[in-house]
């Protein structure tokens, strides 16, 4: 029960009234006296009563049987008139009493009723006070968490006055600014922290904040101590008086500098190349539609470039990802500082580039562009005290001839590119329409060597090797037959080559060492151990990290000895990188693997390599033997030469490629050891080859 002021004050005056009512009732109520007043009375009265009675009935009557009924109707009468005298005396005192009970009484109420009330308030008192404990300690946990926040938070916490004047400086500001509380408390905001450009605007921003108005999220610079510039992004927030008056304001900051550098970073990433910091795919698609959309002058052409480095897949896989990556750095380089304004460029994937040729006025000005690039992207190229002779192939699309949007200029013009390097690389082609059909009959074929892979469409077929002494089968040769399922069998000169460009040829054969070693091995369970098996292997794969060890674990798992395979190497695969081919045949060769290098004449360093190669084997290309039947040619003089050469060499001579009975003569009268092709067999499947070696 809710009590105001003035109703206990109104209680305490009543009963203080009635206190003192008593207390004057209680001056009147003196005992001792009071008594001795009803003596005193009773006597005067008595002894009057006496003394005047007496007095008049014996003057007035002189009967003694009258005077002395008189004097006993005198006695009754004394006996009324006392009796009544006490009781006034008595009920006056008495009443006096009563009053004083009853004041105390009335007193007493009032006190109990005041006292309840009181109580009850008392007990409200308490609950309000503990209530109000509650909340002081709610209040002083969440000042002391706000306080932690604003100590503790990677944010800048600042309170301003309503003038500007800094009220309060969190630890947060005092490490990203350099400045300490005691040093900005009192001072103004902008002249401290503005730089002297964004005064003038933070003024304004100051002042429609305290006229009331919300602004979040507002990116802002401010200067620290050292007079570095960091970006902050404020939310702020007014401060009220209990009239509801702002008097001031917090704000709080989030340091967004390094964010800012990030996106900047990201924005770069996304549009800029890592490696060779040219403008990548995104950014040239994005530069190609602005100059597209900027060109209203339908006279005005422009060319789009595509260009890739040619072999760049063996650099690669022969010298590494680092060498490839300074190559790419290289002719990047050469880009940038030969393609000028309004010309731009751009990479647009692995070796992939492209330029933009903007207001070009006719195709001949156009190719002499192109050789001027061509001269400089041509480059001989020293890596590792090596030197390698660096070409690109480039295809040119028109536009608005060839297409009037990005995407197909950039098809036509790498759909251009690739027909450049079917024509031999290292030269220019301008897009055609009858260059679709092949581009698509390209994308096509990759497509379906895929799918091979994947399907496991692929056989091999085995091709004899004669013992041109004995006439007996040595060995075979696998070769490798794709079954395509609806064109039948695709030849390897039409696949093989695709999977090297397109990095399908490890996988073909890491397929073909399994097959042929499992192949190898049902064969010494029937009883063909004397049979060896040739395998052909790539440059790739023979100078891929981890392909010797691997082919160990495949001769494991089939247990198969390594001295009855032979690899054969092309000069091909030499021209690359000699100095690891030869590491990883000597490898080969510790294992225990024989090696035939095969096609031999066909290359440009032949006797090189007879050199410096640990082989066992030397294959005869097969254009020497077609017409090693012709006295009037040379090949029938160099075959001979090669066979002694070889045999001086210790080296076995394989000639492959006999398809008639006279060249077999001629083979076996130059002492060559080894015969192959046609004329004996064609490649045949396993059943069909066994069946040769049981009637071996």
């Amino acid at each position: 029960m809710k009590k105001n002021i003035n109703f206990f004050e109104k209680k305490i005056k009543r009963i203080q009234k009635q206190y003192f009512e008593y207390l004057k009732q209680k001056e009147q109520l003196k005992p001792k006296i009071e008594t001795l007043k009803i003596i005193i009375v009773y006597i005067v009265f008595g002894f009057s009563w006496i003394i005047l009675s007496d007095g008049i009935l014996s003057l007035f009557v002189k009967d003694i049987d009258i005077y002395n009924k008189i004097q006993i109707y005198k006695g009754w009468f004394y006996i009324v008139i006392t009796s009544i005298l006490f009781y006034l005396i008595i009920y006056n005192k008495i009443d006096l009493f009563k009053k004083s009970l009853d004041t105390i009484h009335k007193g007493y109420e009032d006190l109990s009723a005041t006292y309840e009330e009181l109580t009850t308030m008392d007990e409200e008192l308490n609950s309000r006070y503990e209530e109000l404990q509650l909340v002081l300690e709610k209040l002083r946990q969440e000042k002391e968490l706000s306080d932690s926040i604003i100590k503790n938070t990677y944010a800048v916490v600042v309170v301003l006055n309503k003038d500007g004047t800094i009220k309060r400086f969190n630890p947060f500001a005092e490490r990203l600014t350099g400045y300490l509380e005691n040093e900005v408390i009192g001072k103004k905001w902008l002249d401290i922290f503005i730089p002297e450009d964004k005064k003038d605007y933070t003024r304004e921003l100051l002042k429609r904040i305290v006229n009331g108005e919300v602004v979040q999220n507002q990116e802002n610079k401010i200067l620290t101590k050292d007079g570095r510039i960091i970006d902050i992004l404020w939310n702020n927030s007014v401060l009220k008086d209990s009239m509801g008056n702002i008097i001031g304001l917090v704000a709080i900051g989030i340091d967004i500098t390094q964010m800012k550098l990030l996106v900047k970073k990201l924005k770069h990433l996304a549009y800029y190349d890592t490696l060779t910091g040219l403008p990548n795919a995104n950014m040239f698609e994005k530069m190609v539609n602005e100059a597209i959309n900027q060109n209203t002058d339908k006279n005005s052409k422009m060319a789009l470039i595509y260009f890739d480095i040619d072999n760049f897949k063996y650099v690669n896989d022969i010298l590494g990802h680092k060498a490839g990556d300074i190559l790419l750095k290289k002719l990047a380089y050469i880009i940038k500082t030969n393609v000028h304004f309004p010309d731009f460029y751009g990479r647009m994937s692995g070796d992939g580039f492209a330029i933009l040729l903007k207001d070009v006025s006719d195709e001949n000005n156009i190719i002499k562009k192109v050789n001027e690039l061509s001269e400089k992207l041509g480059i001989s190229w020293n890596y590792n005290e090596h030197e390698y002779f660096i070409t690109v192939s480039k295809g040119i699309a028109l536009y608005p001839y060839d297409g009037k949007d990005y995407e197909t200029l950039l098809k036509n013009a790498e759909t251009a590119m690739y027909k450049a390097k079917e024509s031999g690389k290292n030269s220019y082609k301008f897009y055609s329409k009858d260059m679709y059909d092949k581009t698509l009959k390209y994308i096509e074929m990759s497509d379906d060597l895929r799918k091979a892979i994947e399907n496991k469409e692929f056989v091999l077929y085995y091709q004899p090797l004669i013992d041109l002494k004995t006439d007996k089968i040595v060995g075979v040769e696998a070769l490798i037959r794709w079954y395509h399922p609806q064109k039948g069998f695709i030849p390897p000169l039409d696949f093989i080559p695709l999977a090297e460009e397109l990095g399908y040829i490890d996988e073909i054969e890491e397929w073909i060492i399994e097959t042929v070693c499992r192949q190898k091995r049902e064969w010494e369970v029937k009883g063909f151990e004397q049979i060896k098996v040739s395998i052909n292997i790539s440059s790739t794969t023979l100078t891929k990290e981890g392909f010797i060890s691997k082919f160990e674990k495949i001769l494991n798992k089939c247990s198969i000895e390594s001295c009855k395979l032979e690899i054969e190497i092309t000069e091909t695969a030499l021209i690359s990188d000699l100095q690891q081919a030869i590491e990883a045949i000597n490898r080969l060769k510790k294992l225990g693997f024989s090696i035939a290098l095969d096609d031999f004449g066909t290359g440009y360093s032949s006797l090189t390599y007879l050199n410096r190669l640990s082989i066992d084997s030397l294959k005869i290309d097969r254009e020497f033997i077609r017409y090693i039947e012709d006295e009037n040619r040379n090949e029938r003089y160099i075959v001979q030469s090669i066979i002694k050469l070889a045999h001086d060499l210790k080296l076995r001579v394989i000639a492959e490629g006999i398809e008639t009975y006279r060249q077999l003569e001629l083979l076996k009268q130059k002492s060559c050891d080894i015969g192959q092709g046609y004329y004996f067999s064609k490649p045949v499947p396993s059943e069909e080859i066994e069946k040769m070696f049981t009637s071996n």
